[in-house]
């Protein structure tokens, strides 16, 4: 599993990005009991190939690094 996330709009952003760079991926959602809103859909990113989980890694990282600094100075460009 390369990362998880409530939202799958993320998740299908970096799983297009791996696509793209030839990384073979897939979304696997799995249901979780959420007490406030019922039942919702939990996603993972998994990397299909161990030899490709370094790089699909390293490509995850650098653009969710950025956006987490963004959202932490929110006057940075």
């Amino acid at each position: 599993m390369l990362f998880s996330s409530r939202e799958r709009a993320q998740i299908e952003q970096i799983r297009e990005n791996l696509i793209a760079a030839g990384r073979r991926c897939e979304v696997r959602n799995y249901a979780v009991d959420d007490i406030a809103n019922g039942t919702r859909l939990y996603c993972e990113l998994w990397v299909e190939a161990n030899t490709d989980y370094h790089t699909a890694s390293i490509m995850y990282a650098s653009p969710i690094q950025l956006l987490r600094q963004r959202a932490l100075d929110p006057h940075s460009t």
